[in-house]
């Protein structure tokens, strides 16, 4: 008989434990801020977004650390798990990390491209009815067939406290939060996040929110036991439509959860739409953000504290679902290509250079030389997955096959002036790479940019392309210089830079979404000059040592 799921009740100390065993492992994903909604709601508020974490969600934080527990017999038996999407291409990913098969169970109306994700991934998947078949009990079933351990989405003890250290991370940022509030599907996140507080921010008071067509932890909270409700059929937030929460989910909310509040789908397109438009990041509807941004419009200015107080919300990536009528019409305007593509490269060693080379104090000798460093270790995860083919070789001792880069020689791409300071430290990876050219200056009336230098390496079609420019601010330049490489048909474009802003990531997803975006450190905002802040200053100024 194949274990059973870990049933004991997650503590806060498993948050903490979570922590480290994630450490290097998930993304530590960015805090953005937006002053007009701060405005319009008389309170501080801090984004964390989780739609920048491996997978392009929170999930990850628990599958991993609910697999990394096990045995090497459980190991070898491999998992199963049930799951729309996010929670299937974690565990996909945590049992390919760790060398394990893994078995999904996926309605079938679910979204092609996460399917495809999680297969890609390497879980095998299998579908079901979710109007006419039981998820959990044909898992039960398969997991007894296989001797396959179960992992489900929230109601294990480390996925709990895996997923509690997204709320941790933020609390480590932001330590004075008033207010925490928490997107509510299965509960997981909520009830790691009500952990995470109790051992680093006891004052700090919690919210969960949930569509209004999906309420049935609210049901449950205000009932004092757990109410299962249909499965609903009418909200955007479809990934957010569980029927119930699990009997350890629901205890941990109903002894430290303030409540539960709902958003309809109106408030949580308005939310939706103030990210891409004003804050330029792109998230789901059937996701935690829009649930938590819908509350601002709900609720309003009346019904928030007034004064220096700090609410959170947590960001995912965008994956809309077909729409009907009124509600297609409302999303029209959004971006719905997905922040997967976006690469947050947070290795201990590239934050800390980073965080040197931001000081105003730093010299030009220092600012250049740790540039060349940082570029270095960022080439190395940017080329992590080029093409490699089989030769024969000999070494002193007999013949074996080996593995080299497959096609032409790399081509990396500087745009002018300030991306010839990562080039050092890439060719230092590359020595064979050929070098590329392109001059764009920005007009500073319109912030677009104009092209005055163009010098490409011969026959660059079928080549690999990697851009290089420390910062991208408005994505402008960079979203030309990639139209102008396009028309030589290169087999494939990265982009990388230092430090993105979420103005120049939603330019280039829009322009270039097949171009994945390498970066160190994704900034809050433009200001009015189209510099990033809080930035690192003029990057060619501080590298070339001039004003």
């Amino acid at each position: 008989m194949p274990p059973l799921p870990d049933l004991i009740a997650p503590t806060a100390h498993d948050v903490v434990e979570a922590a480290h065993k994630l450490k290097g492992i998930a993304h530590r994903t960015p805090v953005l801020r937006s002053n007009s909604i701060d405005e319009m709601l008389g309170a501080q508020l801090f984004f964390k977004c989780e739609n920048l974490q491996r997978t392009g969600a929170f999930k990850f934080r628990g599958a991993f650390n609910a697999l990394a527990q096990l045995d090497e017999d459980q190991r070898e038996r491999g998992v199963i798990t049930f799951s729309a999407g996010n929670h299937a291409q974690a565990i996909a990913l945590a049992a390919r990390l760790l060398d394990m098969p893994a078995l999904v169970l996926m309605p079938d109306d679910a979204p092609t491209s996460k399917m495809a994700a999680t297969r890609e991934y390497g879980a095998q998947v299998l579908t079901y009815d979710p109007i006419t078949e039981d998820r959990e009990t044909i898992c039960q079933r398969l997991a007894l067939e296989r001797g396959m351990l179960l992992v489900p989405p929230s109601e294990n003890r480390h996925v709990i406290a895996g997923q509690g250290t997204a709320a941790l991370e933020l609390l480590e940022e932001v330590p004075r939060l008033d207010y925490l509030f928490v997107g509510v599907g299965g509960g997981g996140l909520l009830a790691g996040s009500l952990l995470a507080t109790q051992a680093v921010a006891p004052l700090c008071r919690v919210y969960g929110v949930e569509p209004e067509v999906a309420n049935d932890g609210q049901q449950s909270l205000r009932a004092g036991h757990i109410v299962r409700i249909p499965l609903p059929r009418s909200t955007i937030a479809d990934g957010a439509l569980a029927q119930a929460l699990g009997p350890m989910v629901f205890d941990i909310a109903q002894r430290e959860a303030e409540g539960i509040v709902t958003a309809s789908d109106e408030q949580l397109v308005q939310a939706m739409r103030f990210f891409a438009q004003r804050m330029k990041i792109v998230v789901e509807p059937h996701r935690r953000p829009c649930a938590g941004g819908g509350l601002a419009w709900r609720h309003g200015c009346a019904r928030l504290p007034r004064g220096n107080h700090h609410q959170r919300r947590q960001c995912g990536p965008a994956a809309l679902r077909p729409l009907s009528g009124r509600l297609r019409t409302l999303v029209s305007d959004l971006y719905t290509s997905s922040m997967s593509n976006v690469h947050l490269i947070d290795h201990p060693l590239v934050q800390h250079k980073l965080t040197l080379m931001r000081r105003k104090d730093a010299s030009t000798n220092s600012f250049r030389r740790m540039l060349g460093e940082l570029s270095t270790l960022m080439a190395y995860e940017v080329t992590r997955d080029m093409p490699l083919q089989d030769i024969e070789i000999e070494t002193p001792l007999e013949t074996m096959t080996g593995k080299v880069i497959d096609g032409k020689k790399l081509v990396l791409v500087s745009i002018l002036r300030a991306g010839n300071g990562f080039l050092d430290g890439m060719l230092n990876v590359v020595p064979g790479a050929r070098v590329g050219h392109i001059g764009l200056y920005r007009d500073p009336a319109t912030l677009q940019p104009v092209e005055y230098y163009f010098k490409m390496p011969s026959e660059m079609d079928e080549r690999d392309i990697i851009v290089v420019d420390p910062m991208l601010a408005t994505g402008n330049s960079a979203a030309a210089a990639i139209d102008r490489l396009k028309k030589l048909h290169p087999r494939s474009i990265k982009f990388v830079c230092l430090l993105a802003a979420p103005e120049g990531i939603a330019t280039m997803q829009k322009a270039h979404p097949d171009v994945p975006i390498y970066t160190a450190a994704i900034d809050r905002e433009l200001n009015d000059h189209g510099y990033i802040l809080p930035g690192l200053g003029d990057a060619g100024d501080r590298i070339f040592g001039t004003k």
